[in-house]
Formats: structure tokens, sequence, C-alpha cells
């Protein structure tokens, strides 16, 4: 039974280093596979930035718009409220650039669940382009992206998304959030990529309001609270892929408190808990810490001794990632902060099951009501297609 035992985690670890080696290599190739799909036309493109409460790095994210748009180009900041903090930032920036079509909305629908789907309704209907390009107010474009974003939209892409390169940790917290985004999120990501598979990323979003009107627009995400997978799977559902570019955006982190990464990371896991429950089943099955464990057990099963092969297991898996992290130029962060980011993993896998409610943006959700938006796009897409039949 030992012997089986042996053999049996012996098999599970080497099947833990070798998706850890492909994801590795299938994300550092992805960049170059994603510019062999771009398309050789950039029309002109309206962006939609949401904001709320404070962001220290508003105002650079907001220049690196405005900075590259283009005649024909206009840009929208939404604010629900008319006193919000971000408003005079964004009229100095608009100040500084007085060729640009820039406007303020203020005041959010209230049509889905989504406070900032609410927030973007509005510019998305007033927009003076059909191509949209909704951009998170922390996050930093740079030179040239806004083009190459519009260049993914091929004829049967219906929203390009982009993964988010956490940069400038200042502190412990910011450190295990960016080993979080960096090493673990974006690395997984970029890999299904290179594989063909594209997810709903609200950072950036691209997409073409014809499109998703037919698609059932606002309506047939109303009940979701994540915003970005609902419209992933409202595209999907009326036969158009989800794509992420193969240039990531910056997010500057800076100083981070522990809670405020443990609910951000929480959010996401519930999330995936319930739109992706494939890749939520699987996640615990094939980290650092899983392969670690596995290695004590599988010491026996290959002659060498558990505790030798564990560690050897730890160390050549951190080495792994700090290679992945350089060859990008992404931020580096020491085994102190991938350790934190494992028992992180663990922790809010396990809470994941215990509860369905997020904190966003300081507002309590239920996850649990997003699963309807699912239903509703099918439904809608159905009908639209059961519509063109008909005729």
């Amino acid at each position: 039974m030992l012997s089986t035992l042996s053999i049996a985690a012996a098999c599970w670890w080497a099947l833990c280093l070798a998706v850890l080696a492909a994801t590795l290599v299938l994300a550092l190739t992805q960049p170059w596979v994603r510019r062999r799909g771009l398309v050789d036309v950039a029309p002109a493109v309206s962006v939609v930035i949401p904001v709320k409460g404070q962001e220290p790095t508003f105002g650079p994210a907001l220049e690196s718009v405005l900075r590259q748009m283009r005649p024909g180009d206009d840009l929208a900041v939404s604010c629900a409220e008319a006193d919000g903090p971000l408003l005079p930032v964004a009229r100095a920036c608009f100040a500084r650039h007085p060729g640009a079509a820039a406007r303020l909305h203020v005041g959010a629908e209230a049509v889905v669940r989504s406070p900032k789907m609410n927030n973007m309704l509005g510019p998305i209907r007033d927009a003076a382009n059909d191509l949209i390009l909704s951009k998170d107010a922390n996050a930093v474009l740079a030179d040239g992206q806004l083009q190459e974003l519009v260049r993914h939209m091929a004829p049967d892409v219906g929203l390009v998304t982009v993964v988010t390169r956490a940069d400038a940790p200042a502190n412990a917290a910011a450190r295990v959030e960016a080993a979080f985004m960096n090493a673990y999120q974006a690395r997984m990501l970029l890999a299904a990529s290179t594989l063909g598979m594209g997810f709903g990323l609200g950072k950036v979003m691209l997409f073409d309001r014809r499109a998703f009107e037919r698609a059932g627009g606002a309506a047939a995400m109303a009940d979701a609270v994540h915003e970005d997978h609902a419209m992933g799977m409202v595209f999907a559902a009326a036969g158009l892929r989800t794509i992420i570019a193969g240039r990531e955006v910056s997010q500057v982190l800076g100083a981070r408190g522990w809670r405020a990464v443990w609910e951000r990371q929480l959010r996401w896991m519930i999330c995936r808990r319930f739109d992706e429950p494939a890749s939520f089943w699987l996640e615990p099955g094939f980290t650092a810490i899983t392969a670690t464990l596995l290695a004590l057990a599988a010491g026996p099963a290959l002659g060498v001794a558990g505790m030798w092969l564990a560690l050897g297991t730890l160390a050549a898996w951190y080495a792994a990632e700090i290679l992945f992290l350089a060859l990008k130029g992404w931020p580096l962060v020491g085994p102190a902060s991938f350790l934190a980011r494992e028992a992180m993993v663990a922790a809010m896998w396990l809470r994941a099951w215990t509860t369905t409610e997020i904190v966003w943006a300081g507002e309590r959700l239920d996850a649990r009501r997003a699963m309807s938006g699912r239903a509703v796009a099918s439904q809608r897409a159905n009908r639209q297609r059961g519509g063109k039949a008909r005729a």
C-alpha cells in the first residue's frame, strides 16, 4: 500500500512540475502568438473610464490614454457622484490635452447589479464610436497600446481583454499581491490564451457596441456582479470569441493593506468557483505547496529522501517563477512573498466554499446570483438566432 501511494504521489508530483514548465513556456510565447492575429486597420475608438473613490495613480493612468488618442477617438470619465474626488484630477488632465475629445459623465444608471457596469452604461450609449474600450482608473496603457488593442478586433472576436501586470509593490502586502498577479494569475492566463482560451478580465475590455447589443446587451448580464466574466459569457452565447491581448497593462500597486489584498483575491476565487468551476476545482492540486507535499511522499518511489526532494521542489518552483518574472521584465519578489501567497491560496480556496459574499469597491455583494447572467445570455442569444432563422 505504501509503495502504491508513493508511486501515485510521484506521478502527481511529476504532473505538477510538467504543468509549471508548460505554463511558463506558453506564457512566454503568448505575445508572439497574439501578434500573428492582428488586423491591419485600427478604427476610431471611444474610451470609457469609470471612477469611484480615491485612486492615487488615476492621473498617470488617464494621461496614458489622452496622449495617444487620435482624431475621431473620444473619452469619457464617468463618476456616479457629482463630488467624486477624481473629477478635479480629470479636469486638470483634460486641460493639458485641449485637442482631445474628452468629457465628464456624472451619474450612474440602475440597470444591472454591477456598480461598475451601471457607471459605464451612459457613456457607452453616448459614445461617438461603436468600438468601446473600458479601462479601470488605475490601469496604465503603454505608448501605442490603444491602437494595438483595436487591431485585435477580428470579425469573430467579441471581446478583447488584457492581463494586468503588478508594478512597483512598496510593502510586504503589495509584494504578496504581485506574487499573486504576476507569477501566478498572469502566468496561467497567458498560457491559456496561447492555447486559444479567453477570459473576461475587467481591467481593460474592448468590444463593439453593436455586437454587444445584438448579443443581449446589459439586460443579458443584469444579475452579474462581476461584469467582466458576464460580458465574456454574453459574447460566447452569441458565438463570438474572447481573446487576451498580447501586451499586458500596468497597475502600480504602491503600498497595500493585508485586508485589501485578501478581499480582492478572495473575490476572484469566489468568481472562479461560480464561473470557472473546473479551474476552481483543479487550482489547489497544482500549486507549489502541493508539489512540495507530494515530493515528501514520492521520495521512496524515486529513491530519494523525501525531505530533500521536497526542499528541492520548492526551490526549483520558485526559481522558475523568478526566472519567468525576469524574462518578462516584471518586478521580482522573494521566496517569502511566494510562501505567503501559497498559504493564502489554500485559505481562500477553503473560504470560498463557506461564503458567497464578495467585497467590491467597498460594497458587499452576493456572488450566487451572478450565475443567472449565464442563463439570461444564453436565452437571449438563442432567441436572436431563432429570429434570424425565421427571417
